[in-house]
This record gives C-alpha cells, sequence and structure tokens, in this order.
C-alpha cells in the first residue's frame, strides 16, 4: 500500500486524503460510534474496516480530551500493526485552556505520542485565528511540539486561515502541518508552505470542489471538518473520496 500521507508530509505531490471515519460506523458497521468506544477492539476493526472500504489514506480517529482509555489503546493497537497510517485528532491545546482538565488531556496526549501515529493533528477551527497568533498559544504549542518531537511524532493544527495574518501566525506555531479549515485561499497555502509545513484543507464531506482544485497542483492533505451528517451516507463518502481520485498518486 503506498504511503501518501508520508509522501506528502515529505513535500512529494499528489494528495493525502483522510476523512473522519466515525459518521461512516452506522452504515458501514452497523452501529453508531458511541456504541464502539467503551471498547478498544471494536474500535480497531471498524476503524480498519471504514477504512478499507473507502481506501482513505490514514485511519483517522478523533479522541476528546476525557476520552476514555479504550481509545487511546486502539490508536496503540492500530498503530503497532504498522497497516494504514493512523492520524488521531485532539481538540487543540487552545480550546482546551477553558473547557478542559488539564491532567486528563496531558494523561491522553502521552498516551497517544507513545503509540507514535503518522501525524497527530490538534484541532484548532473554533478558535478565532487572532487567538492563536498571540504568545500565550505559541508557548501551548512550544510545549506540545517538545513532547511529540521526543517521540517523532508529526505535530499539524487545524485552523481557519482567512487572512496573511493568520497564515503567518499559523507559520509561527512551528508545526510539521497546516490544515486549513474550510475555504483555503491557494496563495495562503502557498505563503505557509513556503515557510516548511506541509499544508492542507478540512472541508465539509459534500463541499470538494475548491480542495480537488487546489490538490491537482500542490501537495495537499485532504480531511473533514467535525460535525456533519450523521449517520454519513456511504455514497457520500465515496464521492469525496472519488473527488480526489486524480491528484492521489498511484
Amino acid at each position: 500500500m503506498t504511503n501518501r500521507l508520508a509522501s506528502v508530509l515529505g513535500g512529494d505531490a499528489g494528495a493525502a486524503v483522510l476523512p473522519r471515519l466515525a459518521t461512516a460506523a452506522a452504515p458501514v458497521c452497523g452501529q453508531p460510534w458511541s456504541a464502539l468506544v467503551a471498547d478498544a477492539g471494536q474500535i480497531v476493526q471498524a476503524a480498519k474496516r471504514i477504512a478499507a472500504l473507502f481506501d482513505t489514506d490514514a485511519i483517522v480517529i478523533e479522541i476528546d480530551a476525557s476520552d476514555s482509555a479504550s481509545t487511546v489503546e486502539a490508536v496503540r493497537r492500530l498503530a503497532a500493526e504498522n497497516g494504514r497510517p493512523i492520524v488521531p485528532i485532539l481538540p487543540g491545546p487552545v480550546t482546551l485552556a477553558a473547557t478542559s482538565d488539564a491532567d486528563a488531556a496531558k494523561e491522553v496526549l502521552t498516551g497517544i505520542v507513545e503509540a507514535r501515529p503518522a501525524l497527530l493533528l490538534f484541532d484548532e477551527s473554533a478558535v478565532p485565528a487572532s487567538e492563536l497568533a498571540g504568545m500565550g498559544a505559541r508557548k501551548l504549542f512550544n510545549t506540545l511540539r517538545n513532547v511529540t518531537a521526543y517521540f517523532d511524532v508529526p505535530l499539524g493544527i487545524i485552523m481557519a486561515i482567512p487572512d496573511e495574518d493568520a497564515a503567518d501566525a499559523a507559520v509561527r506555531l512551528k508545526p510539521d502541518a497546516v490544515i486549513a479549515a474550510g475555504i483555503a485561499d491557494a496563495e495562503l497555502l502557498d505563503r505557509i508552505a513556503a515557510e516548511g509545513p506541509a499544508i492542507g484543507i478540512a472541508l465539509s464531506v459534500d463541499d470538494t470542489t475548491a480542495a480537488a482544485a487546489l490538490a491537482a497542483t500542490r501537495p495537499l492533505i485532504i480531511t473533514t471538518l467535525g460535525g456533519g451528517p450523521d449517520p454519513l451516507p456511504v455514497e457520500t463518502m465515496h464521492a469525496f473520496m472519488g473527488a480526489f481520485s486524480g491528484a492521489r498518486q498511484p
């Protein structure tokens, strides 16, 4: 199996397409993701089944900061299989700052990075870009980067990139990948890429036109935003993956 994610992270042409999988659990596995999360074995089997059906370039596992140990254990098992790349998505530190138990979040993070996933994404898509431009956010991400770098795990951030200031703020956080949430301007993505990070876009599962055009001309990580239809029709996910077939390298 071609590791398109590693290729894109390395700067090679093409697209790595890795949608969130949880909303497809009910139509594919016969029960919603919420019914699986208490059992690591069920998470592993469901995630592999969904990813295989849609031929995704990674297995994306969304993890809440206070998630049960079973989800972290599932990430460990999936990563240990050395099969399809594993990409956990966690709420970002700025998102968590006012809402989460810091000790619980630290425990979850430690368990995940020890599994050495292919990429660890922090979702700050609900945070105004201006809040990610300050020294406080940079200190938080510097701490995270020290942890992920120790385990050799690439760190990515999902955030809104509405203008040049936001693009520059993303670069100053020094992630390995910047995933623009929603609409992304090609010039802004290229501005970020020129400073070193891999680039990508997180979009609605039924809104692929602009991202397909972007993926045709530059290396791009493509994922989906949180939320959206649940359960997600199988046909919708097939259409999402199919929209990028021309950009995915063999």
